[in-house]
């Protein structure tokens, strides 16, 4: 009996033992084309099923990875180091744990009197309620931080009082506004990476995207900040009236935002002028606030406990060992090279591979990383199809439940995810159509 090296050319093995011709293998390739599309297929429904009913995060991105994992392998080993690699990755702890820490200076803030006192100030100045929305995610995502959407949601929830908005809209609002920057925002790091790969100047690369903050800003306005419900703008509750008394001393106002803007530029200082990790930094901030709010033993052992949200913390290392599952089973490495060979338009594979890889990660860097190495072959020095590539990029991590932002948003207003999204779906479809116009 003829071993598999006894199998003269073009007859050979398949990947499961059998004798096969050229005719063969390529019939067997186009089976494991189709196989891998229904597996991430299945993914991605059961992800938006079980987030459809309300499952919490943690447990929707575990059934993700068990999907993935049986579809992909069954091998245990495989699991094994999924489970391993999410445990002993440095980045997921340092995400987390900086999280914590933002929680807690907004846990300091709040209990201060810090947060209300900044908004009373911050209102006076714009004198418009529906300004201050967007004002603030947009402010604080100038800051491509860990947790920045968890420190802008209270702000955001403090300036909807004068509405009546439900918590997908604030939601949304709170997401939205923080990621305009994205194209534009010379510190974001995908931006950065995306020209260190493409070797296209950062200039350039801005100059073609930055038209999509300014559309952003605006569909965000139109989509999010009008309609019925703002149309008693300039009432106020009689809290808010008070909290406007207690500011008119400029002293008082100039010292309420001192004290919600510091944070922030302290917190820039660390991690960009002293290179420090998100964690440590947070950690640093934390501590500072403790002793300039003069809090007690008590008060810091209350504000550690009222921080720690498990459900919260222990959903984001259940995103990061679903990206450890993708990476493990070698899915985003099927799917890139799916990609490559499926003939399709530059233009169309650059949109697909890029809005996959968003949605399936969650993370802008992330997609940038895995993606713009192939885009970079596909269209070496073209600033037109290297634009769609991260427009695309931006929209599928927009629109994908593992993203950060979005799940610690949701968390904190207690909202549905579904409904959540449909403003920021229709917000992305309009700027694809107009990226495919303009490129």
């Amino acid at each position: 009996m003829n071993t598999c090296e006894d199998l003269p050319t073009p007859v050979m093995r398949n990947y499961y033992g059998l004798r096969t011709t050229d005719r063969g293998l390529r019939f067997l390739g186009e089976v494991l084309k189709m196989y891998v599309t229904v597996k991430m297929t299945l993914v991605l429904i059961s992800m938006v099923y079980l987030l459809k009913h309300k499952i919490s995060i943690g447990y929707v991105m575990l059934a993700a990875s068990a999907i993935l994992f049986i579809m992909s392998t069954r091998d245990l080993t495989i699991g094994y180091e999924a489970i391993i690699g999410t445990l002993r990755r440095q980045g997921s702890w340092e995400v987390i744990i900086a999280m914590y820490f933002v929680m807690c200076l907004e846990y300091e803030l709040r209990t201060s009197g810090s947060l209300d006192g900044f908004m009373t100030a911050t209102r006076q100045l714009f004198g418009s309620d529906r300004l201050l929305l967007a004002f603030m995610p947009a402010l604080l995502g100038l800051l491509p931080s860990v947790g920045g959407a968890l420190f802008s949601a209270p702000l955001v929830d403090n300036a909807s009082r004068s509405y009546q908005l439900s918590a997908e809209t604030k939601t949304a609002i709170n997401y939205w506004f923080r990621h305009i920057w994205e194209f534009s925002n010379p510190i974001v790091p995908a931006l950065l990476l995306a020209s260190e790969i493409t070797a296209i100047s950062l200039n350039v690369l801005i100059a073609h995207l930055a038209v999509y903050t300014c559309v952003g800003a605006l569909l965000g306005w139109l989509v999010l900040l009008t309609g019925r419900n703002y149309n008693r703008e300039n009432i106020l509750t009689k809290g808010q009236i008070d909290q406007v008394e207690t500011t008119k001393n400029a002293y008082q106002a100039v010292k309420a935002i001192f004290y919600a803007i510091a944070p922030i530029v302290l917190n820039i200082i660390l991690v960009t002028g002293f290179h420090l990790s998100a964690a440590v930094s947070m950690a640093l901030v934390v501590g500072v606030m403790v002793v300039v709010f003069r809090l007690r033993t008590a008060q810091i052992g209350e504000m550690f406990k009222e921080s720690f949200h498990a459900k919260l913390l222990l959903g984001l290392l259940a995103i990061f060992f679903f990206q450890q599952m993708l990476s493990e089973t070698g899915s985003v490495n099927e799917i890139v090279d799916l990609l490559r060979k499926s003939g399709v338009s530059p233009a169309l594979l650059i949109t697909i591979l890029t809005f996959t890889v968003g949605v399936l990660t969650g993370q802008m860097t992330s997609f940038v990383a895995i993606t713009f190495p192939i885009v970079n072959v596909i269209a070496p020095g073209d600033v037109n199809l290297v634009t769609i590539g991260y427009v695309m990029g931006v929209v599928g991590s927009m629109l994908s439940p593992a993203h950060l932002c979005l799940v610690v948003s949701l968390d904190y207003f207690k909202a549905s995810i579904i409904n959540s999204l449909k403003p920021v779906a229709l917000m992305t479809g309009i700027i694809t159509v107009l990226v495919f116009i303009l490129n």
